[in-house]
């Protein structure tokens, strides 16, 4: 199952077009800052953070609706699909090409994506609660507490 995870999120990254791709495979893949980026693909910094928001937003959409580790409303699943990709010749048991030496098996990635996405609601519901006022008092405190001797 870790093999056809890995393969068909390959295969989302094709859905994009090449300059989407590109820009999604140097920001969120390899991590790249922004200017690098931007300078690899020559284009002006703004406009490589369009590209790459445009490309999140489209890989978000499309797992969110495709896939079930994503959305728990998408028809797609990896214990459901195996049988078929392995009758396909997609995926050959023994035979890991695009998933050998991943840090995390399917389950791990099953239980991370669930935890990631209750720490985010939490992280939201935290985030509606209105600001608060930090008394004076409290702040020069902290100030005096943080600041290095």
């Amino acid at each position: 199952m870790n093999e056809l995870r890995v393969s068909c999120t390959m295969a989302m990254l094709l859905c994009l077009s090449l300059e989407l791709r590109l820009a999604y495979v140097l920001g969120d893949i390899l991590e790249l800052e922004h200017g690098e980026a931007s300078e690899i693909l020559e284009l002006t910094p703004a406009t490589y953070r369009k590209r790459l928001s445009r490309a999140r937003s489209d890989v978000m959409g499309f797992t969110s609706s495709h896939c079930g580790l994503v959305g728990s409303s998408a028809k797609c699943l990896c214990p459901r699909r195996l049988p078929a990709a392995i009758k396909a010749g997609r995926i050959i048991p023994g035979q890991v090409p695009n998933s050998a030496g991943a840090r995390e098996n399917f389950a791990q990635v099953r239980e991370r994506i669930g935890s990631v996405i209750d720490s985010l609601k939490a992280f939201e519901l935290q985030r509606a609660v209105p600001e608060q006022r930090c008394p004076a008092e409290i702040r020069t405190k902290l100030i005096e507490i943080l600041s290095p001797a």
